[in-house]
């Protein structure tokens, strides 16, 4: 009977370890995701984001009446251009007008 309560005790632990393991995995996974307010209030909307490599980003933010795309690394984040709403491009349009402007210093 002993041995039943070994092998019982052994499954226990394991399945504990394993959904222990799942979880973690689950977190490191998907925890990076934003949970979206319900409250429209917000001043501040990220539009679209498109990653460049493993630490760059561009972004197209909404502010304040105004579209403003930034391109985004580890040690900074830079304006590559800004437009009034009722005349914002959209993601890929100011895009390619930031490409075509000389860099700002």
């Amino acid at each position: 009977m002993e041995s039943v309560d070994w092998i019982s005790f052994g499954l226990s632990f394991f399945l504990v370890i394993l959904l222990l393991g799942a979880t973690l995995w689950g977190l490191k996974r998907f925890g990076r995701m934003q949970i979206k307010k319900s409250d429209t209030a917000s001043q501040l909307r990220v539009i679209e984001s498109v990653s460049l490599g493993a630490r760059q980003r561009v972004a197209l933010i909404e502010a304040d009446n105004q579209r403003i795309l930034v391109g985004v690394t580890p040690s900074a984040i830079s304006r590559l251009g800004q437009w009034e709403m009722p005349h914002s491009p959209n993601f890929q349009d100011a895009l390619k007008e930031a490409e075509s402007k000389p860099a700002e210093s």
